[in-house]
């Protein structure tokens, strides 16, 4: 492989022969080079990479930005592939997913994005292959967050929201406002997408989402809120206590079902395959008609090594199948 170019948003380095990889990293903490490209447009830059090299080229967006989904268009009219860790582009519009998603199926389609579910489970890949291999998805459940699967883990531990929330902050596992965590967005947006892998044609105003904060606190600003916090953790305590008499723990699950998508906070039993889980890692468990018992795929749902390995998965994925196409 070659790496051809890497962007900020204010800032390109390109070589049609190469990056190495320290000056790559050099780029990524800041340095200057005198071939480093500012004042620019991301499209122009792109379609010079993509008139010289065209099919053989892979576009790798590991950006939280709503700006990328231009330059997937760019990429695949000129017959290069893209890899993603990015969900906002597979959760906007409907139209925007199926133009991207080849009418064969994910596993033919010139667009991987297994990082913007689980980091690096293999969770859409595992869907793809039990849809293409005629099985049909009952149901899936589980814990796509690995910031709140911390955060609901410790306030069973007898431990504060504030105090929780807190050690994620610290931990950083959550998003500069970690109310972009708590609103369930961040799992809707998952949830989303597993959906439109079964073909599912809702929009993200369809899924039904528990907010945890109530919205008087949403208008609070950033350092109002952190000062505040701890006004919540009665609320939380209250919850944590009733599960708790009834031999059961709370955690924030995302639901697949032919009733709809839903993302909330449920009482599960402590000895349930979801109530079991611990700390940071996500869980998913997908119910078809083949399975007796459903299938369960766990482990590190967060940080940036398992998404690297997601991501540098789906480029080798993609660099067997795009030379053929």
């Amino acid at each position: 492989f070659k790496w051809l170019g890497i962007f900020r948003s204010q800032a390109a380095l390109i070589d049609s022969g190469g990056l190495e990889q320290t000056k790559i990293d050099a780029f990524i903490q800041g340095a200057k080079f005198p071939e480093v490209v500012e004042n620019f447009t991301h499209s122009d830059l792109l379609k010079k990479i993509f008139r010289e090299f065209g099919g053989t080229t892979l576009l790798v967006d590991v950006t939280a930005s709503d700006q990328t989904q231009q330059y997937f268009e760019l990429a695949l009219e000129h017959g290069a592939g893209v890899v993603s860790a990015n969900k906002i582009p597979f959760s906007s519009a409907l139209t925007n997913f199926e133009s991207m998603m080849d009418s064969n199926g994910y596993l033919y389609s010139p667009v991987r994005m297994e990082a913007t579910v689980g980091a690096g489970l293999p969770i859409l890949s595992s869907l793809a292959g039990l849809i293409e291999t005629g099985d049909e998805v009952l149901e899936i459940q589980g814990c796509f967050s690995g910031t709140l699967g911390f955060l609901f883990s410790s306030l069973s531990a007898s431990k504060s929201f504030s105090e929780s929330l807190s050690q994620a902050q610290d931990g950083g596992m959550t998003e500069p406002d970690p109310r972009e965590d708590l609103s369930g967005m961040d799992v809707a947006r998952k949830v989303l997408i597993l959906s439109r892998l079964l073909g599912w044609k809702g929009e993200l105003e369809d899924v039904k989402v528990e907010n945890l904060i109530p919205e008087s606190y949403r208008k609070l600003s950033l350092d109002e809120f952190g000062a505040r916090c701890g006004e919540l953790n009665a609320h939380f305590e209250e919850r944590v206590l009733k599960a708790r008499s009834e031999r059961k723990v709370l955690r924030y699950i995302g639901m697949v079902s032919a009733q709809g998508l839903r993302v909330e906070v449920r009482e599960v039993s402590e000895d349930s395959v979801i109530g079991s889980l611990e700390g940071a890692d996500n869980l998913c468990v997908i119910r078809t008609r083949r399975y007796s018992q459903p299938l369960i795929i766990r482990g590190p749902g967060a940080g940036p090594s398992v998404t690297a390995a997601g991501v540098f998965h789906d480029i080798l994925e993609l660099a067997r199948i795009l030379p053929r196409r």
